[in-house]
Formats: structure tokens, C-alpha cells, sequence
């Protein structure tokens, strides 16, 4: 796993319980912690101040996803490099 991989890690949801697998681009990688920005598909239902915060992919379908998606830059989540099973 190096910067700008896009691989899939489990993200906990911010305001409730649990979370799920989701794409994410690392933004970097240090011995103990995974810093990355979540990828997104969800655009055009957002306000102006957060499509501010969303950088869109290119070329989206060669990264390997689904539908038109954007990188999330308003949020950079950590993850404990320990034990961290990606795809």
C-alpha cells in the first residue's frame, strides 16, 4: 500500500454505530497509521460548500469503480496499520 492507491478499507460512519467497506485513496503511509480520503459517488444532491471539498476521478472506470466518483479532501481518516485487511 503506498500513496495515492485507491484500495478498500472499512470505514466507521461518523454520527452512528458501524460502517462499511469503502473505497478510499491513501494519502499517506507511516509505520503504525494509514492516513487516506474516502472516495465518494454521492455528488449532485450535495451543497456548493461541500462539492467545494470533492475532487472528481478522471479516469474512474480505470481505477476500478462502478460509477463517476470523487475524492473526498474535507476528511482525512487514520487507520492503525496493524492488522489492516485491504482489497
Amino acid at each position: 500500500m503506498r500513496t495515492n492507491d485507491l484500495v478498500s478499507l472499512y470505514v466507521s460512519f461518523y454520527k452512528t454505530n458501524g460502517g462499511k467497506s469503502r473505497p478510499v485513496l491513501i494519502r499517506r503511509v507511516s509505520e503504525q497509521t494509514v492516513e487516506a480520503f474516502k472516495i465518494t459517488s454521492q455528488h449532485e444532491k450535495k451543497s456548493a460548500y461541500i462539492k467545494q471539498q470533492y475532487y472528481p476521478i478522471q479516469d474512474w472506470q480505470s481505477a476500478g469503480l462502478k460509477k463517476p466518483s470523487w475524492v473526498d479532501i474535507g476528511n482525512i481518516y487514520r487507520f492503525p496499520k496493524a492488522g489492516l485487511n485491504f482489497k
